[in-house]
């Protein structure tokens, strides 16, 4: 269990070192597709460079309940935000509509990219109840 919680760590980290300069590249209005300077894609630019400061957050140093709550929560955020808009795009505009902006994709790799600091800590604390 202790190699699984790891693994996940290890690569949680891994897109947390990609995801920060992402963000920050959001955070200032320039992505792939242009200059933007939308408030509400600003504020998705720097919750990602957040979002990669949590992956890389060691989980040894995520001893108490409200660290643990905080960290959950920032960490399995994206999964309810992808679900949500996933809902909309589905009951607005059905489910060809979904599959062919690439819904499905983007929803099955975000649901697992997004699973993989979260459990990592939660292995993390699996192994450690019994020491």
């Amino acid at each position: 269990m202790k190699k699984i919680s790891v693994t996940l760590k290890v690569i949680a980290t891994i897109v947390g070192v990609f995801i920060i300069p992402y963000g920050l590249l959001g955070f200032f209005g320039i992505n792939p597709a242009g200059y933007h300077d939308e408030g509400w894609m600003k504020l998705a630019g720097l919750y990602m460079a957040v979002l990669g400061c949590f992956y890389i957050y060691p989980n040894s140093k995520i001893r108490t309940g409200a660290k643990q709550i905080l960290y959950y929560s920032i960490t399995l955020f994206p999964v309810l935000v992808v679900l949500m808009a996933a809902g909309t795009t589905l009951h607005n505009e059905g489910f060809h509509s979904f599959q062919i902006q690439g819904g499905v994709t983007s929803v099955i790799l975000t649901l697992v990219v997004s699973a993989f600091a979260p459990l990592s800590l939660l292995f993390y604390q699996k192994i450690n109840e019994h020491f």
